[in-house]
């Protein structure tokens, strides 16, 4: 079914719970000053440490890189532990005394005084069981003190004794330099003192601190430590810083003292290691008649290499010698048909006989064309031509004869040579270790004796490597608890809870409240709706128009029976029937006002303004004398109008219904539940009713919770009443 949405429904549960917010929010306001000035406030104090880098500056020596073998370049994470550690706060609570917190009670909380109590407890034997516990002590104006045990056990003193508590003693004097300091301070008064444990103290003080990095990859920390006196805050944090820094300078001396002396030892030790290495490479050297095997090693190799390429010479020389001789013999008959080569016997000596054995060669045939071959001069060529061969053929052998004998000369040379070589990797083997030995020995004591002087100058320069670089102010204003955060806080908090009631009860009580809702949950029609007003001339207006709504429509003809109903009490049934009969009998019309009370029914006859006696129903046929009374009345009347009993309250109020021409139901939009609407509609499901159609009552009406009160006020005055 098409309807129209009211977007300002959803926000009419706001409008109508306004003064409910605003009282809630002030209320809640007023809670939070009230909380404020009773809550202990809390200050807060900062100071900044430079950590040493050890890639910069005085800690890059090679003395803090090389001998912390397994620490991280990043040492951020280690050193904020370090200063959240036992010792290091348990040293500095030492520093400060504040083994024994003083408070001054007050009605209502109790105060930390610190420096500013007027009195000192000393400590002169303290058990275990008589820590951690508080001690209640009142001055009275004689000096006279009294202190209750945590067993409500009281013990009467005077100042400058000594008390006994359970089983630890103790002192309690006058701060006298705070008194001379401020002359007007109280001293009677009530007090509380707690004797810490240093374990319990230590806990109470990391519980406050807060030590963080500035960067990641930044060396400087962040110290903040929070308590209620301002001035332990400043305190607090510049011992931590300060007793952190003297135990680094304590840890320092302490590693470069040690150092030395592990370095000293060690120094004896490689030091004779290495006198031991120079004696063995001389020894070494002595009986192996070694000066430098590298150097002699490669004179050796490059002698035996220019042997092998003469020997190469020398047999490429005898071979081409030999095949020279082989070729010479084979042809020594017919010598000068030879053509030699001498490639390989090239001497000027070889080269003259040739040359002059070619000459005699051709002089030989001009005189053969002239003479016979017995003539004396041509005989005279033979034997000179005969002897320069003979003398070749001796050269060449005797050549050949020399090579091979530079040739087994320089192959036994090269042998003696390579003998030489023998044995010479173990000798080598043997002298590396022996220098490798040495040199590892020199390196370590060089590197030794470098470290001990660094530690002695360590040991010797009393400075920190860590820096304070700000320190903890006496803070001027509070951290917490911040008044405006929580005011506004305590506010919002109040609108969200106050808003959250406010439709929570709307959500709950789930009414009817607008016609949209009616349209959501029923296919049962709506007639019409009146709008809430307190002035009756308007209602009658409404009525009224509503009447000749109903008169055009044609639904007003002659014999028609009406029935007004609703699923509850108080829902405007008696204004509906009431106003609706009035406004027809004043169209002309004879109406009947039938007004139904339990089982009594009342008539009233409008247009003769006249009023029949009331009669009750019987309950053994009141189907039938209902049916005979609807009958007559629609032959007597033009319009009957029924104010019918609640659907809620009574079986019977659904005859009427069954025999009524038109059925209107009326809902109240404050006080018909959604539920209700669902009820009406299974009604006339079950009895097949046609004609019945909703009507809206007090339309859009959302009054305030302060009409509501009135309300509620009102009803209870006439109930009194």
């Amino acid at each position: 079914m098409n309807y129209k949405t009211n977007s300002n429904s959803f926000l009419k549960p706001f409008y109508r719970g306004v003064p409910v917010i605003i009282l809630i929010v002030t209320g809640s306001v007023l809670l939070a000053k009230r909380y404020l000035q009773y809550a202990t406030p809390m200050y807060e104090s900062t100071v900044k440490i430079k950590l040493a880098d050890p890639k910069e500056g005085i800690p890059s020596s090679n003395l803090y890189k090389d001998l912390d073998v397994f620490a991280n370049t990043n040492k951020i994470g280690t050193e904020i532990e370090i200063l959240k550690s036992e010792m290091i706060i348990e040293k500095a609570a030492a520093k400060l005394n504040i083994q024994t917190t003083i408070y001054r009670v007050g009605d209502i909380h109790k105060t930390e005084l610190y420096k500013n109590a007027p009195f000192k407890v000393n400590l002169i034997q303290v058990a275990d069981e008589d820590l951690n516990v508080s001690y209640s002590l009142t001055i009275d104006e004689n000096g006279a003190l009294t202190i209750k045990l945590p067993d409500s056990k009281l013990i009467s003193t005077r100042l400058n004794e000594k008390i006994k508590l359970r089983n630890s003693q103790i002192e309690i004097t006058l701060n006298d330099s705070l008194i001379q300091a401020r002359p007007g301070l109280v001293i009677n008064d009530h007090y509380e003192f707690i004797i810490h444990s240093p374990k319990t103290l230590v806990n109470s003080i990391v519980s406050n601190l807060d030590i963080t990095s500035v960067d990641k990859d930044i060396p400087i920390l962040r110290i903040c430590y929070k308590s209620a006196v301002a001035e332990k805050c400043a305190d607090m944090v510049n011992m931590i810083a300060n007793t952190y820094i003297e135990e680094s300078l304590r840890e320092k001396t302490v590693s470069a003292d040690t150092t030395e002396r592990f370095l000293t030892g060690q120094l004896k030790e490689y030091g004779d290691k290495l006198s031991n290495s120079e004696t063995e490479i001389q020894n070494f050297r002595d009986t192996r008649n070694i000066i430098n095997i590298r150097q002699e090693t490669e004179t050796d190799l490059r002698q035996i290499s220019d042997l092998k390429k003469q020997l190469a010479s020398v047999e490429m020389n005898l071979e081409a010698i030999d095949t020279l001789n082989q070729y010479l013999q084979k042809g020594k008959d017919n010598f000068l048909d030879l053509a030699p080569n001498f490639e390989a016997f090239t001497d000027l000596l070889s080269t003259e006989i040739v040359k002059n054995l070619k000459n005699l060669q051709a002089e030989k045939k001009e005189l053969l064309i002239r003479y016979t071959p017995q003539y004396e001069k041509v005989v005279l060529v033979d034997k000179k031509i005969e002897d320069l061969k003979r003398y070749l053929l001796e050269s060449v052998q005797n050549t050949e004869t020399n090579l091979r004998i530079k040739r087994r000369n320089l192959a036994n040379t090269i042998r003696l040579s390579e003998n030489q070589f023998i044995g010479l990797p173990e000798k080598e083997k043997s002298m590396a270790i022996l220098e490798r030995n040495f040199g590892m020995n020199e390196q370590i004591y060089r590197f030794l004796e470098s470290k001990r002087t660094e530690a002695k100058i360590a040991k010797t320069a009393a400075i920190s490597f860590h820096k304070i670089i700000s320190k903890g102010e006496i803070p001027d204003s509070p951290v917490s608890p911040n008044k405006k955060l929580i005011m506004v806080f305590m506010g919002f908090l109040g609108f969200m809870f106050s808003l959250l009631g406010i439709y929570g009860i709307h959500t709950a009580k789930a009414r009817v409240g607008n016609e949209n809702i009616i349209f959501r949950n029923s296919d049962t029609p709506l007639e019409t709706k009146f709008p809430f007003t307190e002035r009756q001339f308007e209602k009658n207006i409404a009525l009224s128009r509503w009447a000749l709504e109903l008169e055009l429509k044609n639904e007003l003809s002659n014999g028609k029976i009406i029935c007004i109903s609703s699923v509850n009490n108080g829902e405007g049934k008696k204004y509906v029937t009431t106003g609706l009969a009035s406004a027809v009998a004043s169209l002309g019309k004879r109406t009947l006002m039938v007004v139904i009370d339990g089982k009594t029914v009342h008539l009233t006859d409008l247009q003769g303004a006249s009023i029949y006696p009331s009669f009750v129903l019987d309950e053994r046929n009141i189907a039938e004398r209902w049916q005979q009374l609807a009958k007559s009345w629609s032959a007597k009347y033009d319009i009957s109008i029924i104010k019918n009993l609640s659907i809620s309250e009574s079986s019977f109020s659904l005859l009427p219904m069954v025999h009524a021409s038109a059925n209107f139901v009326v809902i109240d939009s404050r006080i018909t539940a959604i539920k209700d609407i669902s009820m009406a509609d299974d009604i006339i499901e079950k009895l097949k009713l046609t004609s019945v159609k909703f009507i809206l009552n007090r339309d859009g009406y959302t009054p305030s919770l302060l009409s509501n009160i009135k309300y509620i006020f009102n009803a209870l005055a006439r109930v009194g009443r």
